[in-house]
C-alpha cells in the first residue's frame, strides 16, 4: 500500500488505523482532520529540506553581517510538526502507550456518586 499524499488520503488512513485498534469514533473527526493537515505539512517540509540540500547545519548571516552556523530552519519546523503529530496521535490512541492507557481506563469500573445511586434507586422504585 502506498503512502497517502493528500489530506483526504491521510484522513482515510488515520480512520483505518483507529478502527484497527478500536478507537474510532465520529467525534474524533475534527482531530483526525487536523492530524491529516499535519501529515501533509510534514511532507512539504521534508521535500523542501531535501530540495535545499538536506544539510542539518547552514550558514546564516545576521543583521550585523556576521555569518554563523545554525540549525537548518526546515529541521526546526519538522521538529515542531513532529511534536504536534505525536500529541494528536496520543489523543487518538494511535501510540502503544496511549492505547494501553485507553484500554486500562475502559476496564476500570465506573464510579458513580451517591446522589446518582440514590436517584437511580428512587427512579427504579417509582417505576415499579
Amino acid at each position: 500500500m502506498s503512502r497517502p499524499t493528500t489530506e483526504a488520503g491521510y484522513r482515510r488512513e488515520i480512520e483505518r488505523r483507529m478502527k484497527a485498534v478500536g478507537t474510532w469514533r465520529e467525534e474524533f473527526a475534527p482531530t483526525v482532520a487536523r492530524l491529516a493537515v499535519l501529515y501533509v505539512q510534514l511532507e512539504q517540509i521534508e521535500r523542501q529540506y531535501a530540495e535545499s540540500g538536506g544539510n542539518p547545519v547552514i550558514m546564516h548571516t545576521n543583521k550585523a553581517g556576521a555569518t554563523n552556523p545554525t540549525k537548518n530552519p526546515f529541521l526546526s519546523a519538522r521538529d515542531e510538526v513532529y511534536a504536534q503529530l505525536l500529541a494528536h496521535e496520543k489523543e487518538l490512541g494511535l501510540t502503544p502507550a496511549a492505547l494501553k492507557k485507553m484500554n486500562e481506563a475502559a476496564m476500570r469500573p465506573q464510579k458513580t456518586s451517591s446522589f446518582a445511586a440514590a436517584l437511580s434507586a428512587a427512579l427504579g422504585s417509582a417505576a415499579g
